[in-house]
């Protein structure tokens, strides 16, 4: 399937699935505007990518879901790639009694791979009810080998309390990055420039942190903008991997030179 069609096409609800097969949009960009109840609700461009693969396309708008992402709301064993959102992803009002996972590009992976992407607008949640979060800006949890590569954030990251709700109880499970929430599979040449932030508290887990909230896996040549995010690249991690920060001048002085970025992302400059 090619994006052609979708020249001028506005998404105001869950769009169907991709199972093995190419979507192919050809750098078009997608207006959204999907507000969606319910904890098992995936929504994005495409509710569900299963085996699938989507490729070139830009997502705008707005999307509302407990599972949501701008391109992908639930990736299975799939592929996005090249693919960039600037479309705010949120939940549903001040949500209830659930499981959220918000991305950028993704909500939530299983076994995916997640190439050159990234995520430009805010991914928030606002609840004082949720019991369980991760929310990255490119992917809000990541799980069963996927692999995050190459991809960027460049919007604000938070998770905080109701403002006329102050929360009743701790959450059982809260990790917010710059780029990912959850991390076990691979994270690699990854970076954030966005600002993360949580008002709220875990029993059981927390992890908050510039790149990934937290990660039992590999995680390798990722770094932060530090004037922006001043507390640590990462948040929880099993091999305690750190990402690196870099101040303002030193990421311009990387970006305006030919491919110096890249050769840093890559680990080629020290």
């Amino acid at each position: 399937c090619d994006g052609q069609r979708f020249r001028n096409y506005h998404a105001n609800g869950r769009a169907g699935a991709v199972v093995a097969g190419v979507f192919d949009g050809q750098n078009h960009t997608v207006t959204l505007n999907i507000n969606r109840s319910g904890d098992e609700d995936y929504s994005g461009l495409f509710g569900i990518c299963e085996e699938g693969t989507i490729l070139n396309v830009n997502t705008a708008g707005s999307v509302a879901a407990t599972t949501a992402g701008g391109i992908c709301g639930f990736l299975r064993y799939g592929r996005i790639e090249n693919c960039h959102n600037s479309a705010t992803i949120t939940i549903p009002g001040e949500g209830g009694d659930m499981v959220v996972n918000l991305g950028g590009v993704c909500g939530y992976s299983e076994g995916g791979t997640i190439l050159n992407c990234s995520n430009s607008a805010e991914v928030s949640c606002v609840s004082s009810e949720t019991e369980m979060c991760y929310i990255g800006g490119v992917c809000g949890a990541s799980e069963h080998g996927t692999n995050l590569l190459n991809c960027s954030n460049s919007g604000a990251v938070s998770c905080n309390s109701a403002p006329r709700r102050p929360r009743n109880r701790d959450m059982l499970c809260l990790m917010v990055g710059g780029v990912c929430g959850l991390i076990t599979g691979t994270m690699a040449n990854c970076y954030n420039s966005g600002a993360v932030s949580s008002d709220r508290r875990a029993e059981d887990h927390e992890g908050v942190g510039s790149v990934y909230g937290s990660a039992f896996s590999s995680v390798l040549n990722c770094y932060y903008d530090k004037d922006v995010c001043p507390n640590e690249g990462s948040g929880t991690s099993d091999d305690l991997v750190p990402a690196t920060g870099l101040t303002a001048e030193q990421c311009k002085a990387a970006r305006g030179t030919d491919g110096a970025l890249v050769d840093l992302l890559n680990g080629y400059i020290k």
